[in-house]
């Protein structure tokens, strides 16, 4: 799987814009997962069009219903004419609605979504298994303290995730994490675990 953020190096304020190609050329199901809140991104999509002669995304999936992360959509879908998929049904440009542990199939892979309410009531993370890779969105990843406050429903899907097997984790804000994935959750477990949970 070939992973690049479009939305890297943007002036504007917008979240990562991760777009997969689940196979050997550029072309193979592209899928953008969010869409930032950065014009450009239509702009870059028509040059890898352009590129490959084909179109640049055949889905998106929107993590979370803020403006930073979904804004764009309706632009996306209006040139490009993906289906897109979302947790919240107000999701401006959506085609329909995800349920959690629904997995999509991309090319060779499968996308299992994982519901997380906690940044949003309408959160996902997106794992791929056989990749050990996690899209996370706005769900916090370091949480390095035990002062916080978090709700059951939280830390049980927080639980959930530490179950899989992860090595990367593509976050909806800065640098992927290469490695260690697992370890990085286990640490922000311990502390949810030992924080005020209501």
């Amino acid at each position: 799987m070939n992973i690049q953020n479009l939305t890297q190096g943007s002036h504007q304020y917008t979240s990562n814009t991760w777009l997969l190609c689940c196979g050997e050329h550029q072309s193979n199901c592209p899928i953008l997962i969010d869409t930032g809140s950065d014009p450009r991104i239509i702009s870059t999509l028509q040059e890898i069009q352009i590129s490959t002669g084909e179109i640049p995304v055949n889905l998106v999936i929107i993590t979370h219903d803020h403006a930073d992360h979904s804004s764009m959509l309706p632009e996306i879908r209006r040139c490009f004419s993906p289906v897109a998929y979302a947790w919240s049904e107000n999701t401006v440009g959506i085609t329909r609605n995800l349920k959690d542990r629904e997995v999509i199939s991309a090319g060779t892979h499968l996308l299992e979504i994982i519901h997380i309410p906690g940044h949003s009531s309408d959160s996902i993370c997106i794992y791929c298994s056989d990749e050990k890779i996690l899209f996370t969105g706005d769900t916090p990843i370091y949480i390095r303290d035990t002062s916080l406050t978090f709700e059951r429903p939280f830390q049980r899907a927080f639980e959930n995730l530490c179950h899989r097997r992860i090595n990367s984790i593509y976050p909806g804000h800065g640098e992927a994490i290469l490695s260690d994935g697992n370890q990085i959750l286990m640490r922000s477990l311990e502390n949810i675990r030992d924080s005020r949970i209501i």
